[in-house]
């Protein structure tokens, strides 16, 4: 059984080794003369087509994934442990609350904070947010580098600020006329969560796996990807990634 981890090019490297019986080299040798910016004029997205091209020489996947790692962006309190796991937003957002009102020195935005917490936010998103539950996560990115690279391929940049505390950073400029957002970002650290998952473990994922290797085989830059084809993510629709699925919490 195989493990497909892409925290790094070299651990996607193995990966790909374990689930085809292959060679680092021979992988990468691969990878390095195929040019996918002149062969893809073809009904598959281009992970699909690196894939079929790579199976064809290849053959079929030797062994079948047992696990899969997944990366939760986010920005927490220097003390931040995840104890309880990575929660989805109902569960997290008292958490939140709580983590955002230690930040700030000044008194009153301490007071101010507790009252939009207590009675809303004059935020849009954050209330839908609050009542849709497509948006409950938690969340996390096969591929690690991306969190790097949120702007080239049109993500929200999750080590910057989680889109909650942005939101409410919004809502307290509204109904505050001040902006404590550098106050409260300076609060937190950037972190990085990796987390496996036996059940997220189709098949359809070696294929992003293999053109992010391709991406870093031929040195291109992320502005230049197809970002549909390596922006997959995970979404625990409302269940809480439990502690004993954490492999790591890095800060950055």
């Amino acid at each position: 059984m195989a493990v497909l981890d892409c925290e790094s090019y070299e651990s996607s490297i193995r990966s790909i080794c374990d689930i085809y019986r292959t060679t680092p080299d021979q992988i990468i040798g691969f990878l390095s003369a195929i040019d996918l910016d002149k062969e893809t004029a073809t009904s598959k997205s281009v992970d699909e087509y690196l894939r079929s091209v790579f199976e064809i020489q290849f053959g079929q996947p030797v062994e079948p994934l047992n696990s899969t790692s997944w990366f939760h962006f986010t920005r927490v309190l220097p003390n931040a442990s995840f104890s309880e796991g990575i929660l989805p937003l109902p569960l997290a957002k008292g958490r939140v609350w709580e983590a955002l009102v230690t930040i700030p020195s000044d008194p009153q935005i301490k007071r101010n904070l507790k009252d939009l917490k207590e009675n809303g936010v004059p935020d849009y998103q954050y209330n839908q947010k609050a009542s849709h539950s497509l948006d409950d996560g938690p969340f996390g990115m096969l591929i690690r580098e991306l969190a790097f690279h949120a702007e080239a391929i049109g993500n929200v940049d999750y080590l910057k600020l989680p889109e909650l505390v942005d939101d409410i950073c919004k809502g307290y400029k509204s109904k505050y006329g001040k902006s404590i957002r550098n106050e409260i970002s300076h609060g937190l650290r950037k972190c990085i969560v990796k987390f496996k998952s036996t059940e997220r473990t189709e098949d359809g994922l070696i294929a992003p796996a293999l053109y992010y290797s391709w991406v870093k085989a031929n040195d291109k830059k992320f502005d230049d990807v197809d970002r549909s084809a390596v922006a997959y993510s995970f979404n625990g629709s409302g269940a809480t990634i439990p502690f004993e699925a954490i492999q790591r919490i890095e800060f950055v």
